[in-house]
């Protein structure tokens, strides 16, 4: 199960989070690891990023600067992460395109 789903930007400014269960705190806060450990230090070719108990899978929109991720248990890894992550990403970058090519014309 996802405890987490957070889109934010590169430079730090969250758009979006959705904590699955708000009355638990993440431990160590995987999140800060992430941009810490990876997005900081431009590893992007990482696509999972673990900090005991927690794992992380995240994907970049290069073209809007997002990062999409999501934090779940690393015992209890989820099949559906990585579909996830590719719906949301592809759904956003598409409407955003389109939303920018007709304000062009």
């Amino acid at each position: 199960m996802i405890d987490l789903f957070i889109i934010f930007t590169k430079t730090g400014l969250v758009l979006f989070t959705h904590q699955l269960s708000p009355t638990t705190s993440l431990k160590n806060d995987p999140v800060d690891g992430l941009i810490r450990d990876v997005i900081l230090e431009g590893r992007s070719n990482d696509k999972a990023y673990v900090q005991d108990p927690y794992a992380v899978k995240w994907t970049l929109a290069n073209e809007l600067g997002l990062v999409f991720a999501a934090v779940y248990h690393k015992i209890l890894a989820p099949l559906y992460v990585d579909e996830l992550l590719n719906q949301v990403h592809s759904i956003l970058v598409s409407d955003t395109y389109i939303r920018h090519s007709n304000t062009e014309s």
